[in-house]
């Protein structure tokens, strides 16, 4: 089975979607999907301590991926080699790529343009 990193903007369409069946849940069915700590704080924050519990079982069913310390070095590599040399980066973002390259997998997001220039990092764009 092929191996996703699922970006924050896809877990919280999840939580809000008034549809059958959300964008993650066709991903889950047909990848092994991953997110990051990033990823799962952002969702944590986005739900609150109200929602919570939502958040739980969301990620509950994730490898949630941490950042070790060896990672400190690729992620200036991956912001440095950017292919525009953007001088406004995101670091969070370059964090996410760095993640989905050193553990090589596609980064699924609906918000592709983000993540343009950024080499090397494969995109799985999702169209709402």
């Amino acid at each position: 089975m092929k191996q996703i990193l699922v970006d924050t903007d896809i877990l919280i369409d999840h939580l809000t979607t008034k549809e059958k069946e959300s964008y993650l849940m066709k991903l889950m069915l047909r990848y092994d999907c991953f997110t990051t700590v990033i990823n799962a704080t952002e969702v944590y924050e986005f739900a609150g301590i109200t929602n919570k519990i939502y958040a739980d079982q969301m990620l509950y069913g994730f490898k949630v991926l941490g950042i070790h310390s060896r990672y400190a070095d690729k992620i200036a590599e991956i912001i440095e080699n950017s292919k525009k040399n953007i001088k406004i980066w995101n670091l969070r973002d370059a964090i996410v790529v760095m993640m989905a390259i050193q553990n090589r997998l596609v980064l699924a997001t609906f918000n592709e343009e983000k993540y343009l220039n950024y080499n090397n990092v494969k995109i799985l764009k999702i169209k709402k």
